[in-house]
């Protein structure tokens, strides 16, 4: 499906659920995320989700989450420090560590007309291999 076109100046911002297990800094990822978004609406709303997913199936089984809480909640501040530093309006939360629990749950707080995830490479094998983006797809 393509992503929704906002006419510049319709006075409909273009809102966008960023979806971040990694962090995002650096002008690189800024750089993409800007291109994204650019000539797409002349205001952008974005809320970003960061998963509180657990390091491993060990934690993940004794419902260990102090530290993926903590982990997410730090990236999220990060993430959104960037973001308004180059001049980005965002809000966010730290969200269950199913990715897809976490969209659902962005979802229903906003409502979105893009989903955009941030994942490094690895992350990205574990979701194919759960086929969790042909969940979000859905």
């Amino acid at each position: 499906m393509e992503p929704e076109q906002t006419e510049p100046g319709s006075g409909k911002p273009l809102k966008v659920l960023l979806v971040a297990d990694e962090e995002f800094c650096g002008s690189d990822l800024l750089a993409e995320l800007r291109s994204h978004l650019e000539g797409r609406s002349s205001e952008v709303e974005l809320f970003v989700i960061a998963p509180a997913q657990a390091g491993s199936g060990l934690e993940q089984e004794f419902a260990s989450f102090d530290a993926p809480i903590r982990d997410a909640s730090e990236r999220l501040d990060t993430i959104l420090k960037e973001l308004r530093a180059s001049g980005i309006t965002a809000i966010g939360e730290v969200g269950d560590g199913d990715p897809v629990v976490a969209i659902g749950d962005g979802l229903r707080e906003f409502d979105a007309d893009e989903i955009v995830s941030i994942a490094h490479q690895a992350g990205d094998r574990a979701y194919a291999e759960k086929d969790l983006w042909s969940k979000i797809e859905n």
